[in-house]
């Protein structure tokens, strides 16, 4: 089985039941079964975990990564899941809420929570009007337009 949503494909398999965690899709009939034991192939990537986590915030565009180096050593890195969408690239059309949620998880990686907690309110209240919104959120707004919506909320 597969489940496909917001652009990626996770593929289901068998997991082992005891120590799973199962989210349910009551519309699409299926539940994603992350396996902790069992076959090798029960668990799902990295990548695949990212997708189910956009497929479960609503949108691949609010997903925000990081790929920390905890102790400091080496830097770190912070970027939006879905990379440069290159599908979409110079249309106006991406979601640049996942990008400026990255920034807000630099800023509380370098220590100030106080800035990462200003922009995921920004993000926050420009979801929750609902006015300015890309398309994959069900809007009609350009990247720019729902970056623009975001800085205002800072405000």
């Amino acid at each position: 089985e597969e489940l496909r949503a917001t652009g990626c494909r996770i593929r289901l398999r068998d997991c082992d039941v005891s120590g799973a965690v199962s989210v349910g899709f009551p519309e699409s009939g299926m539940d994603v079964c992350l396996g902790i034991g069992g076959a090798p192939e029960a668990v799902l990537s990295a990548a695949g975990l990212k997708c189910l986590g956009g497929a479960l915030q609503g949108s691949l565009g609010l997903c925000a990564s990081a790929n920390l180096n905890p102790e400091k050593h080496w830097p770190s890195m912070f970027e939006p899941v879905h990379g440069s969408a290159p599908d979409i690239a110079g249309q106006g059309r991406a979601n640049p809420m996942g990008a400026i949620w990255s920034a807000a998880l630099m800023l509380r990686h370098l220590g100030d929570e106080t800035g990462a907690g200003r922009i995921e309110r920004a993000i926050d209240a420009v979801c929750e009007d609902g006015s300015v919104l890309t398309g994959d959120l069900g809007g009609a707004a350009s990247t720019s337009e729902v970056g623009n919506a975001v800085v205002a909320a800072l405000t």
